[in-house]
């Protein structure tokens, strides 16, 4: 589903160990099997893959940008889950609901599934994006691949091919899912394509009502897609408004995990290896803030779970005092 170089694969580890440092995961557990670290090596030695530590991962993606060998952490890892699942689940084309559908005009935006389900907030978010340039909703979201990508199913034959006949006649496109990003930039070389958090924090008037006493919180998976282009971009957020970012010295994005709070079942069990409360209480240790920012909606429901401080998505800083 995710493709890698093979001279980009864990053959080629030789255990500096800079990826479990920044490790959510490890963080929590002190459990290197957790780690792609400990993955690569349990499969340089022959070893059993660790399974409740694999689909513990949170899948941030701040691994990568680290890795001096720049081994393709994150294809690797969603194909471990895959191989580990044994295609024992298969996603229905119903996962999608539109799977599909023909996904219309020059500039799409891919909402994610818990987005689509809040109407007033995906009207403004729209609107918001066609303030300049048209911008229509892609009625193929992805999510089916988005849930495969998480759970190592199996998806229909062709399925993503028919996906990316879908959007690819698009000049630009705006995806609020970052595992979903990662593989439309792999298919779609060419095409101009950001994230939601991005695109919106990019517009003046978002931009100008954050504020010193804002913490902004960036989609982790999203960022790290796109690691380069996104640190000189939200630098220059931080430098010119003075908000708060939940990124550590290495400017990696630190996860809040809010997609940890749902429930993953592999194999008819479940796995929990990470606590999102947990992480979000320890990202907002040491600040001093009045407003959590969030481009992600299951971000900002851990946000809401460990603070009393309003908790809004980035569009609604629009209509925000």
């Amino acid at each position: 589903m995710l493709s890698f170089s093979t001279d980009k694969n864990f053959t080629h580890c030789h255990g500096c160990g800079l990826c479990t440092l920044v490790c959510p995961v490890w963080h929590q557990t002190r459990d290197i099997g957790c780690t792609p670290h400990g993955h690569a090596k349990a499969m340089q030695f022959g070893g059993d893959i660790n399974a409740d530590g694999l689909f513990g991962c949170v899948l941030c993606g701040a691994c990568e940008p680290v890795c001096p060998e720049d081994i393709e952490l994150m294809s690797i890892m969603i194909g471990l889950r895959a191989k580990v699942a044994n295609n024992s689940q298969s996603m229905s084309r119903d996962k999608s609901g539109v799977a599909g559908s023909q996904n219309k005009g020059n500039i799409l935006l891919l909402a994610d599934e818990s987005l689509c389900q809040q109407n007033a907030l995906l009207e403004q978010t729209l609107k918001l994006l066609s303030s300049t340039t048209a911008v229509e909703q892609a009625q193929d979201n992805g999510s089916d691949i988005t849930l495969a990508l998480q759970f190592g199913t199996t998806l229909p034959a062709n399925r993503i091919d028919e996906f990316i006949d879908s959007i690819k006649h698009a000049s630009r496109l705006i995806v609020s899912n970052g595992l979903l990003k990662r593989v439309i930039q792999q298919r779609l070389p060419n095409i101009k394509i950001v994230s939601l958090g991005y695109a919106l924090s990019s517009l003046p008037g978002i931009r100008n009502k954050l504020g010193a006493n804002d913490l902004y919180i960036i989609e982790s998976q999203a960022y790290h897609a796109d690691f380069n282009s996104m640190v000189t971009h939200y630098d220059e957020l931080k430098r010119s408004r003075g908000c708060e970012l939940n990124l550590d010295l290495q400017r990696l994005a630190m996860p809040t995990g809010g997609l940890a709070h749902k429930t993953n079942q592999v194999s008819d069990k479940t796995v929990v290896c990470f606590d999102a409360s947990k992480q979000g209480q320890w990202i907002l240790q040491g600040l001093n803030i009045e407003r959590i920012v969030v481009e992600n909606i299951d971000d900002g429901i851990v946000m809401k779970n460990v603070s009393d401080k309003p908790v809004i998505h980035v569009a609604e800083l629009a209509t925000s005092e």
